[in-house]
């Protein structure tokens, strides 16, 4: 299953419904072509109240899937979450909601190389070692009229630096902070569905560890 953020929308792409509890206002789309999936998809934009849009293919997924991404422009990012030695999660806030460090992949650059430059740009932290990589996260924007989906590699990352960090104000973020794990209820009811999928990620790697060592 595909999964593609847009604002506070969720587009799914999938095999399989039956993994899916459906919602009263949920849309439930079976495209035969990209044409009635353009269709279907900007019925979903357009609609105030429609927060999921599952596109449902038993025999293609694949194929519905690339159908889906010939819709947009593809933009390359990567980003961090970051751990400090207390144990605490390095946030930038931006456009008013608080946001993880991350950034568009330069040409020819590793995705993990990428990852670490845009940490330490846009909250000058430093001396960052990649402990593993988390997930891959998709959404949609616009961008002067141009339709776009960008996928984001993310990466759990430790740092021994303990100072405040510094936010890179040029990119449009206003503060950076390390947050502790007893706020992070609060920062998940202000922050965008992509980034509550890599916390919960990471969350659910750490648990899984932790649960090997017992």
């Amino acid at each position: 299953m595909y999964k593609v953020f847009i604002n506070q929308k969720t587009i799914y792409l999938t095999q399989n419904i039956s993994n899916i509890r459906l919602g009263d206002q949920d849309i439930l789309a079976h495209p035969h072509s990209k044409k009635a999936m353009i269709t279907e998809y900007q019925r979903f934009v357009n609609d105030p109240i429609t927060l999921r849009l599952i596109l449902f293919s038993p025999h293609h997924p694949k194929l519905m899937f690339q159908d889906f991404l010939s819709m947009f422009s593809e933009i390359e990012a990567a980003g961090g979450l970051v751990i400090n030695p207390f144990g605490q999660i390095l946030f930038i806030f931006r456009y008013g909601k608080w946001d993880l460090p991350k950034g568009k992949i330069e040409a020819f650059e590793k995705k993990e190389d990428a990852a670490v430059r845009e940490v330490e740009e846009e909250t000058d932290i430093h001396q960052l070692e990649i402990q593993y990589p988390l997930i891959r996260t998709m959404h949609i924007y616009d961008d002067r009229g141009k339709r776009f989906i960008k996928h984001t590699w993310w990466y759990h990352m430790k740092t021994i630096q303990q100072k405040v960090p510094t936010p890179q104000k040029e990119e449009g973020i206003t503060h950076a902070e390390w947050i502790d794990r007893s706020r992070l209820t609060e920062i998940m009811k202000n922050t965008y569905p992509s980034i509550i999928e890599v916390i919960n990620s990471y969350l659910e790697n750490e648990e899984t560890a932790l649960t090997q060592q017992d």
